[in-house]
């Protein structure tokens, strides 16, 4: 039988910050402009869509953790800033 995993508000904190914990090792990795492997024939994400990309991961285990009715964990700031937007929340 399957393990059941508890939706608490510490398992979401637990995948943001593992989220966090990734974004960082992908975007040391990351060029600045997006990049063509020749070899593999794909894309090669920028920072600036490593970012995106953890930035919409964030917004979307926030809206489903306060969809079950738990407080944030993630809090939105300017989004004007090009950088990751927000702060952990405790």
């Amino acid at each position: 039988m399957p393990e059941i995993i508890r939706l608490t508000r510490e398992y979401f904190i637990g995948l943001r910050d593992k989220a966090i914990v990734d974004y960082l090792a992908d975007i040391k990795d990351a060029p600045v402009k997006r990049g063509w492997n020749a070899f593999l024939r794909q894309q090669i994400p920028s920072q600036r869509d490593v970012t995106a990309k953890c930035q919409s991961y964030l917004k979307s285990l926030n809206d489903t953790c306060v969809a079950l009715g738990h407080d944030a964990i993630w809090e939105e700031e300017d989004e004007n800033d090009p950088g990751l937007q927000g702060q952990p929340v405790e």
